[in-house]
């Protein structure tokens, strides 16, 4: 960063345009601006004014103090150096000068971002510019606040500008966001919540199975009531036999259902016999089990779930 050249002082009478990146902090407070202006009056102003291209990059309040005060104000021409940022010259001047909390900090270097992208593309046909990283540097906060800050000047510019002047968010007025219901616990055949992970994919994935289970029974009730219509279309219809192959369908789907996890193996062994390894059984696997390890399986259960086993 090349050091300002000394100008001659100029009569603070005039006006000067202030450039962008002074613009992005705040004015001084009114009680500081007051001692500024005592303090001028009584000592007079000793630090310059940085100008650049005839527009204040620095100083636009010891410039407006010396205007009320009708005194000649110093000033320095800056030139930069080949790839040098106006804005981020003057941001670095006063990024840590001001009394700026870190939310403060992060806004207007997030507004920043843009005009040293620019300029340095301008004169050094640089296309990355300024990155989020050196940005957060610069600023002192982390990439994280860098880049959240940035992520609300683009998205929310009413919260920027309230974040550059350190003021908190305020909550919104409407309603507060509906909070997501809690997933239902899958309940095995025993009415325990299914934590055996294996066991709770296949019962959640049983739903095509449950919905023919449902089908046949509604199937069996209307062949009976067409049957006992007696139209002739009934005529060559075996009812019972056509019943017959509907019940058995509906109790080989029925007890192909997923259960509870295996009394054998209690869900644990890959080579189980009577879960094939998959740690779960049907109903009627499990109602084949020695009652010993089906009182085990339930016992197992209640204590996963904090219940009493009946």
């Amino acid at each position: 960063m090349s050091a300002p050249t000394p100008a001659k002082a100029r009569g603070s009478k005039s006006e000067l345009p202030i450039h962008r990146a002074c613009a992005l902090f705040p004015d001084m407070p009114t009680d500081e601006y007051k001692e500024l202006v005592a303090d001028i009056k009584a000592n007079g102003c000793h630090v310059p004014v940085v100008l650049y291209d005839g527009v204040i990059l620095d100083g636009r309040h010891r410039w407006k103090a010396c205007a009320e005060l009708k005194i000649d104000c110093p000033t320095v021409n800056w030139k930069p150096k080949k790839g040098q940022s106006p804005t981020e010259y003057a941001v670095a001047l006063n990024m840590h000068r001001r009394h700026l909390s870190a939310g403060q900090r992060a806004a207007i270097r997030a507004d920043a971002i843009p005009l040293i992208r620019a300029e340095k593309a301008k004169v050094s046909n640089e296309t990355s510019g300024d990155t989020l990283t050196a940005a957060a540097k610069s600023a002192g906060v982390s990439r994280a606040t860098m880049a959240r800050a940035d992520k609300r000047r683009r998205e929310d510019p009413e919260a920027h500008e309230a974040a550059k002047r350190g003021e908190k968010p305020k909550k919104s007025s409407g309603p507060p966001p509906a909070r997501k219901p809690k997933p239902k616990p899958v309940l095995d055949g025993l009415g325990f919540e299914a934590k055996h992970p294996k066991l709770r994919e296949a019962i959640e994935s049983a739903g095509e199975l449950r919905q023919l289970v449902i089908d046949i029974i509604k199937c069996r009730t209307r062949v009976r009531n067409f049957c006992k219509a007696g139209s002739e279309a009934t005529r060559c219809v075996h009812h019972q036999t056509v019943d017959t192959d509907l019940k058995n369908a509906f109790i080989h789907l029925k007890f192909a259902m997923p259960f509870t996890i295996c009394g054998y193996c209690g869900g644990q062994k890959r080579g189980c016999k009577a879960c094939d390894g998959s740690g779960w059984v049907t109903e009627k696997i499990f109602k084949m089990t020695p009652r010993d390890m089906q009182a085990a399986v339930k016992r197992k259960l209640a204590e996963q779930s904090g219940s009493k086993a009946e």
